[in-house]
């Protein structure tokens, strides 16, 4: 063999090994691509050659479907074609329904509930939650308060009163173990929005007439100076509070505010108290 073919036969080891490099990195890229692809796709899609395409049944958007012969044209979030959804409502379009506001969806397939909670009412002309105005409210007073009825196993402690012409009664209750003495409870906010929830509670009822009405906290504040729920035993006072006409849930004692209705507040420069302390 000559020094020429010696040469040429090298050229061609080293062309070869260079080729069978490059080829191996190229089916390195290839798989990663692939493994990369396989991780990036979404349940929808297929790796086809590294790349994310459609799978067959499924839709990427309301135009992947526009050739459906079922007239299935819109594409659900499971990425499916499926008949167009039904309207019932305006996109954006407000109401009131009750007590409770509701908007028209995106999609205006469904009214979605904002619920307003007491005193809030749903006010006819911005479809907002809104407080009622309270004034020319009816004024009371109870000065001879007493006690109700007591329970130290189940933690409640009521107190009552009807006025002599049998017009009004009120009963204040204190639910939930312990009470701290002379600490001021605001009957306007947290649990005592509610008759269902409420820790410290006041009821007045109107007996005139045929038909009673009920009245519940919206605001004001109360305190119990000394006693407690266990003893049956208490001596304390409401002041500021205002009550607005509800209806009340026989089944789960939740209020509605009665639209325009009347109101109750303390008499001016009174306090409804109570004292069966020193009985």
């Amino acid at each position: 063999m000559n020094y020429r073919n010696k040469i040429i036969i090298l050229i061609t080891m080293i062309l070869s090994m260079f080729i069978f490099n490059s080829c191996a990195e190229d089916n390195k890229k290839e798989e990663a691509k692939v493994k990369t692809c396989e991780t990036a796709c979404e349940s929808w899609q297929t790796c086809n050659k590294g790349n994310c395409e459609l799978s067959e049944g499924f839709c990427e958007n309301n135009e992947s479907c526009k050739d459906d012969i079922d007239g299935k044209t819109e594409c659900n979030t499971e990425h499916k074609c499926v008949a167009p959804t039904a309207k019932i409502c305006e996109k954006g379009e407000k109401r009131c329904n009750g007590n409770n506001v509701e908007t028209c969806s995106s999609d205006a397939s469904e009214w979605i509930i904002e619920s307003c909670n007491a005193p809030q009412q749903c006010d006819a002309t911005t479809f907002t939650c809104k407080a009622p105005e309270l004034s020319n409210c009816t004024r009371l007073s109870f000065d001879n308060i007493t006690l109700e009825e007591h329970s130290s196993q189940y933690g409640y402690l009521t107190y009552a009163e009807t006025l002599e012409n049998n017009s009004y009664s009120i009963q204040i209750g204190f639910y939930n173990n312990p009470v701290e003495n002379n600490k001021i409870y605001d009957l306007g906010k947290g649990v005592n929005t509610d008759f269902s929830t409420c820790d410290q509670c006041i009821i007045i009822y109107d007996t005139r007439g045929n038909t009673q009405k009920d009245f519940f906290q919206v605001s004001g504040s109360i305190k119990m100076e000394a006693g407690s729920i266990a003893s049956g035993k208490s001596k304390g006072e409401v002041m500021s509070a205002k009550l607005i006409e509800v209806t009340i849930n026989e089944s789960t004692f939740e209020v509605t505010p009665v639209k325009d209705g009347r109101c109750i507040e303390i008499e001016a420069n009174k306090t409804w108290a109570w004292d069966n302390i020193s009985q």
